[in-house]
């Protein structure tokens, strides 16, 4: 995916997007969705997934505002550039990460509850 946004969506898990499987996102944003866990984003596993420049926004969960990582085979989340800022939870406004391996080069995490 380049380009366009993922906003004002209501789940479970993954508010804005579920990812169970590979996937790479450039530029974007993801922004005012709302879960139990990642209020933008669930990453369950799968392989490698890659987020260049994107913006995670105005997000809510109980755990994880923006990103929720619980990928049982320490798989890699990698975040490039971008910002996560503005979210919401009880348990990791930016980032909560249950399992799995999550790496940012560049980018903002601020400005979360």
């Amino acid at each position: 995916m380049t380009g366009g946004s993922i906003t004002n969506n209501t789940a479970q898990n993954g508010g804005g997007l579920y990812n169970l499987g590979q996937l790479n996102i450039s530029s974007g944003e993801i922004s005012s969705n709302n879960a139990t866990n990642g209020g933008a984003v669930y990453y369950a596993g799968g392989v490698i997934t890659n987020f260049a420049g994107i913006n995670i926004l105005l997000n809510t969960a109980t755990n994880g505002g923006g990103l929720f990582i619980a990928s049982p085979d320490a798989n890699f989340f990698i975040l490039s550039g971008g910002t996560i800022a503005e979210n919401t939870a009880d348990y990791g406004g930016g980032v909560f990460v249950q399992s799995g391996i999550f790496k940012m080069t560049g980018g903002v995490i601020g400005d979360y509850s």
